[in-house]
């Protein structure tokens, strides 16, 4: 029986990042495009952790960031995405930490993907389980019942206006070559309408390879003789999709509930079971009520705080002048605003 093995693929070496993917296991926002892109505006380097054992295997996508006084630590990038298994896990935390210490990592914060259950992930973790906290709620569509079912279950005001929606003229459009070039644009409009964090303002040339690629269901919509005025995007893989983006000019913010709708149809042809739409900025807040009205489950995420090399993690605490046994506060506490 073969020893279990640790391979990092490098975002440079596209090829083998994409062939490890498609061997899976994988996440929707492991795609190379999709890491590239929320890479870039955190000027880190993206890199692939993949785990092979007799019995198991995983993968995990990660942004190694520089930290003071030496060594790296890493995050996972926007949206959701952290670690996919397959198999029996029995010694993955342990090869996650070896490897990654002895590479000269400090410290992890990753934000675990909803389609694994809490449970599941204090199981995997449970070497290093004091560093599991709560995350943001996330809204889960389960999208195997019939159409007619998924439409009652919308709020009443979800249906009424989807209704509305689907009456009016709007074409929606599915062609990546039309999609990849309007989505840029519109995004980065709306980035600076909206003044949007650091992390989500990316480089036009990023979102437009995104947008492009083919394991990215891209869907736009305009009224008859406008341009294209919304675009949506949802990276898949297996039977899994994730809501990523969404990039929309003023007139076009009505189509978002549409472009949900439109996509979540061709998923399932696609043989999507799940679809994360995310949650929202903040609790309770509007967009988290947007996508709670489409009647998708309410998940509990969980979120890894991992110190890796506990003697580097003090000296990086140091080196800023903040507490490092503080386990309530900012994390990694040297990073702390």
């Amino acid at each position: 029986m073969s020893a279990p093995a640790v391979t990092i693929i490098e975002l440079a070496d596209r090829a083998d990042w994409n062939r490890a993917v498609v061997r899976g296991p994988a996440l929707p926002t492991h795609r190379h495009a999709v890491i590239a892109a929320a890479a870039q505006p955190l000027g880190g380097t993206a890199k692939l952790w993949c785990w092979h054992s007799p019995r198991g295997a995983a993968t995990c996508a990660v942004i190694t960031r520089p930290v003071p006084g030496g060594g790296f630590d890493l995050v996972t990038p926007i949206g959701f995405s952290g670690l996919a298994h397959t198999g029996d896990p029995s010694g993955l935390a342990a090869a996650w930490t070896a490897s990654w210490r002895a590479e000269g990592a400090v410290a992890a914060y990753l934000q675990l993907h909803p389609f694994q259950s809490s449970e599941a992930w204090k199981v995997i973790w449970a070497d290093i389980a004091p560093g599991l906290s709560t995350g943001p709620i996330t809204y889960v569509w389960d999208l195997a019942p019939e159409l007619d079912t998924l439409e009652g279950d919308l709020a009443r005001d979800h249906k009424l206006r989807l209704r509305k929606w689907w009456k009016t003229n709007t074409e929606t459009v599915t062609d990546h070559e039309h999609l990849a070039e309007r989505f840029a644009e519109l995004y980065t409009a709306f980035a600076q309408r909206k003044d949007v964090g650091s992390a989500y303002r990316m480089h036009h040339a990023v979102l437009h390879s995104v947008a492009a690629d083919k394991g990215v269901l891209a869907v736009g919509a305009r009224t008859p003789n406008a341009p294209i005025s919304a675009v949506s995007l949802f990276p898949h893989a297996g039977d899994r999709a994730d809501y990523y983006l969404n990039g929309a000019s003023p007139e076009g913010r009505h189509h978002a509930r549409g472009l949900v709708w439109t996509a979540m149809t061709m998923l399932r042809a696609r043989g999507v079971r799940w679809l994360n739409l995310g949650g929202g900025v903040r609790a309770g807040d509007s967009l988290d009520s947007f996508k709670r009205r489409f009647g998708a489950r309410a998940v509990q995420t969980q979120v890894l705080r991992h110190i890796i090399d506990p003697v580097a993690y003090a000296r990086a605490c140091a080196h800023r002048g903040v507490d490092p046994s503080d386990a309530t506060g900012y994390f990694p506490a040297y990073r702390a605003p």
